[in-house]
C-alpha cells in the first residue's frame, strides 16, 4: 500500500487533476466472493485471483468437475457477480475455472447474462 499511497501523492502534487485516479478498497467485493463460495463439499484451487473495486478482474482455477462449476456461478450470481454462462475445459485434473472482467453490484442479485 506504501507504493499506491506514494503514487497517489504525486499525482496529488500534479496541476492536472484529472490525472489522479479514485482510490477504492477491494475488501467488499473480495468478502462477498469468499462469502458466497458454496458450502457443498467441493473443492475448488483458486491460482489466480484479483480485484478491483467493483469487478472481479481475473480469476484462474480448477475444480472437480462442471457441476461444481455451476453451483460456485450460481452462488456467485446470487452475491451479485455478473458471471456469464460457463465455458470451460474438462482436463484430467478437473474443469477450467476462468473468468475475467467480472462486474458486481454489492446487495442487488446480478442478472444472467447471455
Amino acid at each position: 500500500m506504501n507504493r499506491v499511497e506514494s503514487e497517489y501523492r504525486r499525482l496529488a502534487a500534479t496541476k492536472d487533476q484529472s490525472r489522479i485516479p479514485k482510490l477504492g478498497t477491494t475488501l467488499p467485493a473480495m468478502h462477498a466472493f469468499w462469502a458466497a463460495i458454496p458450502e457443498t463439499g467441493a473443492r475448488y484451487n483458486v491460482s489466480v485471483l484479483h480485484f478491483t473495486p467493483d469487478r472481479i478482474e481475473n480469476l484462474d482455477g480448477m475444480c472437480k468437475g462442471y457441476a461444481d462449476l455451476e453451483t460456485l456461478r450460481a452462488s456467485m450470481v446470487s452475491a451479485g457477480f455478473a458471471i456469464p454462462p460457463l465455458s470451460a475445459s474438462l482436463t484430467s485434473s478437473g474443469a477450467t475455472l476462468r473468468w475475467k472482467s467480472v462486474d458486481w453490484v454489492p446487495g442487488i442479485v446480478a442478472e444472467e447474462q447471455p
